[in-house]
């Protein structure tokens, strides 16, 4: 939960771009259902926790309900346990069955970027 005045600090790193600041939806498909048609950017890290059974839905039905939603993901390279991880590595994790779900899905995005969103800001402000 972030206070007020941290968002309005936020949203100084965003200036020039359309943002949405969220209270109520801690996981990305809460966004998605709050926001139809929304995009999301991720990274490698944040898109294999979601896939993962353990964190929520069934992948099967999490990816399903965001191509229902429109929801287009764009997944950013990563370093997970001392490795590059990027969309494809992602995707041949899935069951084959899952696998055309998740290309249409997600977009890679090129580049590396070796921080997550909270240290960026942690850097910034």
């Amino acid at each position: 939960h972030l206070t007020i005045q941290q968002l309005l600090q936020r949203s100084k790193l965003l200036q020039g771009n359309n943002r949405i600041f969220t209270r109520k939806e801690p996981l990305y498909l809460d966004k998605a259902r709050s926001f139809n048609g929304i995009s999301l950017v991720v990274g490698a890290d944040a898109a294999l926790r979601m896939l993962d059974p353990k964190w929520g839905m069934d992948p099967k039905d999490l990816l399903n309900e965001f191509n229902r939603l429109h929801t287009k993901i764009y997944v950013i390279g990563r370093d997970v346990d001392g490795k590059f991880i990027t969309r494809d590595d992602i995707e041949k994790t899935l069951p084959v069955d899952l696998r055309p779900l998740f290309n249409y899905l997600t977009s890679p995005v090129s580049g590396k970027c070796g921080l997550s969103s909270t240290e960026l800001r942690k850097k910034l402000l």
